[in-house]
């Protein structure tokens, strides 16, 4: 895998990455001031099957950060507490690179980098699904 900051396009070309960061703006903000521990905690997989799902307690994880309780959001979900500051370093970069029009990142990826992080994802998400089912935080 290869990184490298990308040439800048001749031509006017759409970039999402800030239509990305400006969601996840709008996701801190709401974790921020909604008060999300005075609702009821329903999950419908977790009535269905008794479990809880694979991406349970992910955004209680996200709250709990957002109010710099990074302990208990790490306790609630790892991979919840991994995932909000990848976001927060990808919304800080993409920040400064649109003030300071700077060129973006480029990811050159080969096959082999892309299955590898592909079953790394699936290994973070099932391990995380193992945490919760065994700690029984979700």
């Amino acid at each position: 895998m290869r990184l490298a900051l990308g040439p800048r396009p001749e031509k006017r070309v759409f970039d999402e990455r800030p239509v990305f960061a400006g969601m996840f703006l709008v996701t801190y903000v709401l974790a921020l001031w909604f008060p999300f521990h005075r609702n009821p905690y329903i999950c419908s997989f977790k009535q269905v099957t008794g479990y809880p799902c694979f991406t349970c307690g992910m955004t209680r994880s996200w709250v709990h950060q957002i109010h710099l309780e990074v302990w208990q959001g790490w306790v609630q979900s790892p991979l919840g507490s991994f995932l909000f500051f990848l976001s927060l370093a990808f919304t800080v970069w993409t920040v400064v690179r649109v003030v300071f029009r700077l060129p973006p990142l480029r990811f050159n990826l080969t096959g082999r980098d892309k299955l590898v992080l592909w079953i790394g994802g699936v290994t973070l998400f099932m391990g995380n699904w193992l945490y919760t089912i065994l700690t029984g935080v979700a």
